[in-house]
């Protein structure tokens, strides 16, 4: 159980400071749809596979669908709690936490996370509640999200059809 390494989101369960907050309405035609298909194959963009059928097929006659595009950039605050019961091996997770959290603030900000500072305290924290002595210390890493959600409506007949068209799993 000990060593441990907890992460937490701060704001968890509270709203967090929306930076910015934008709605648009936006249309989709073949040309789009094809982009959001190879971004759903890169993993960027999640798309079930049922409704990129359906919104290639509602496209690909040159129609174009209405979406609403929301897009919302919120700030969250990561804690990481580290406990052991030797402060040398609390240090050493201390160091270890902070080197992989600054190494990865380059692959963070490239998937939409961006964090400017990393801070903690190395030592001062003890907890005697698990019936030992442990030695805690703690960082806290701010971070910038942007989620970005783009709603269609597309004909709930028309969508069934595809669903009926589109192959399964054979048994």
């Amino acid at each position: 159980m000990f060593p441990s390494i907890t992460v937490a989101d701060a704001s968890l369960g509270q709203e967090g400071e929306t930076l910015s907050d934008e709605y648009r309405e936006i249309a989709v035609d073949y040309e789009v749809a094809l982009w959001i298909q190879s971004m759903q194959q890169q993993g960027t963009f999640f798309v079930s596979d049922t409704n990129m059928a359906a919104i290639l097929a509602a496209t690909v006659s040159g129609d174009s669908i209405v979406g609403i595009y929301h897009s919302t950039t919120k700030q969250h605050t990561i804690n990481f709690s580290l406990w052991a019961a030797n402060r040398d091996v609390t240090s050493l997770l201390f160091d270890l936490t902070l080197g992989c959290l600054l190494d990865q603030k380059a692959t963070l900000k490239d998937e939409g996370v961006d964090s400017r500072e990393v801070s903690g305290s190395r030592t001062g924290d003890i907890n005697m509640d698990f019936g030992q002595m442990l030695y805690g210390s703690s960082a806290s890493m701010p971070v910038i999200t942007v989620q970005t959600v783009v709603s269609m409506d597309i004909d709930a007949a028309f969508i069934d059809e595809i669903i009926v068209n589109t192959p399964g799993p054979t048994t």
